[in-house]
């Protein structure tokens, strides 16, 4: 089930496409089961990112001097309040192993010490996601619409406002829809661990529930074919077509979610 739950977690990541962040801090995201959101445990790798998991590189985007001298005092106040962060997230990480590891493991103080990890991991995303909304906000329309072409796959191709302002319609209405799948899809997998995790397992219930989870997901990649054909309705011919070359070129990956965490490595600006 990790491994489902993984490739759930990269289509969230980028679903989103040009609003992510505005929901990306609350979403919550348990790979193994242990009750620590997994999702906000992505944003300890990021150092200089925009957005930690969320991520977007602003190589496609020619920043002023003074831009990139900001973007990189925001990434260096980011990255120290991040820094303390981490720190404080490990030792708790650490005191949890040792609770754990107990000769009569104390299930109360397990319970409390995950509380604390998903706070401090809470915190991690909140702080990325400030600083990813920071950064953005020191672009000017122009270069929003660049990154937001890129981040849907569309590296190279301009976007008329009118087109970025359907894009984000779409996205929005996307994101909603993904998130709510996403969630009963989740729903599903932790059922199935609980009956997996039976005393008595019930091989012919814990089939059925693989069916659910399964057609879980089939609902959420359909939603996520459908946004990534929507998108491109919005394209002129030549937008398309010029797609589909980068496409070919192994350039690009066309509108819609990719899997990973970050889609691959991030900088915070030109150097």
């Amino acid at each position: 089930m990790k491994r489902i739950t993984r490739i759930i977690a990269g289509v969230g990541a980028l679903v989103a496409g040009v609003t992510l962040a505005a929901w990306a801090h609350d979403f919550f995201v348990d790979e193994n089961g242990d009750g620590i959101n997994d999702l906000a445990g992505y944003a300890h790798r990021m150092k200089g990112r925009i957005g930690g998991p969320f991520g977007v590189n602003l190589r496609d985007v020619t920043l002023t001097a003074d831009q990139q001298t900001q973007v990189d005092q925001l990434a260096t106040d980011h990255q120290t309040a991040v820094t303390a962060l981490v720190t404080t997230l490990q030792a708790k990480e650490v005191e949890l192993r040792t609770l754990k590891a107990a000769a009569t493991p104390d299930q109360a103080a397990i319970t409390a010490k995950i509380a604390e990890i998903n706070d401090v991991r809470s915190q991690i995303q909140t702080a990325d996601v400030a600083y990813r909304t920071s950064v953005l906000n020191l672009l000017t329309p122009e270069q929003r619409g660049n990154l937001d072409a890129q981040k849907l796959g569309l590296r190279g191709i301009t976007l008329s406002t009118d087109q970025l302002t359907q894009i984000d319609k779409l996205t929005t209405d996307h994101q909603t829809s993904a998130a709510t799948l996403q969630a009963g899809l989740q729903a599903k997998q932790a059922e199935l661990r609980d009956l997996m995790r039976a005393a008595t397992p019930d091989q012919a219930a814990i089939n059925a529930k693989i069916d659910e989870v399964n057609s879980a997901l089939s609902q959420l990649q359909k939603e996520n074919a459908a946004y990534s054909i929507a998108v491109r309705g919005v394209l002129t011919a030549e937008q398309q077509a010029a797609l589909d070359a980068a496409r070919a070129a192994n350039a690009g990956f066309g509108p819609g979610p990719r899997r990973g965490h970050g889609g691959g490595k991030m900088g915070h600006g030109r150097r």
